[in-house]
């Protein structure tokens, strides 16, 4: 996730901030349905124990009610701009009481991972990208080892289709909720 955003900048040689600043805003009626039918969506999910509820909920919800054009428009930029701010707080306060001596002891290791991580992602955005003729970044967005919502938001930065990589994304996330339970038992 940390090093997709650098990326992607130097790939699109565009700022991320600077992305959709001309775009068709929803109306304030349009977004207190949206995000009242989210909620509910969300619930449902939680319900059925789906991994990420609200988040996927939320994903499906805005799919179909753009898809059926109940809610046009795109999220105001500042309310998207708050939406980043919590996420990346919600995110760093995953480290709230882990010691820098735990953090250093890891480095070396999470930078192999992230870098095995990358070159896979990169030899497959390739491979995809000759067979499809998709755009290379679309599908490094799509395919690269990160957060769900992290990926859906950079995606829709650089003007990737969100179903494409919001797809991929619940994909390998079902895929992980179906397959870990399954090979830890043979494990087990």
């Amino acid at each position: 996730t940390i090093i997709t955003p650098v990326i992607v900048v130097l790939y699109s040689g565009s700022e991320l901030n600077d992305a959709n600043l001309q775009r068709e805003i929803m109306n304030s009626g349009s977004l207190v349905v949206l995000c009242l039918l989210s909620i509910i969506g969300g619930l449902l999910l939680k319900v059925l124990n789906f991994p990420a509820p609200f988040l996927i909920g939320a994903m499906l919800i805005s799919a179909l009610s753009h898809g059926t054009n109940l809610t046009p428009g795109y999220v105001p930029n500042l309310l998207e701009g708050i939406a980043f701010a919590i996420l990346g707080t919600v995110i760093g306060a995953r480290f709230v009481g882990v010691e820098m001596k735990s953090l250093k002891s890891c480095l070396v290791s999470g930078l192999t991972i992230t870098l095995a991580g990358v070159f896979i992602c990169f030899l497959a955005t390739s491979i995809i990208y000759k067979i499809t003729g998709i755009p290379i970044i679309h599908i490094f967005i799509a395919i690269a080892p990160g957060g769900l919502e992290t990926m859906v938001a950079m995606g829709g930065l650089v003007d990737a289709e969100p179903t494409y990589v919001a797809f991929h994304h619940v994909m390998r996330l079902f895929f992980i909720a179906l397959l870990i339970p399954i090979v830890l038992k043979k494990i087990i």
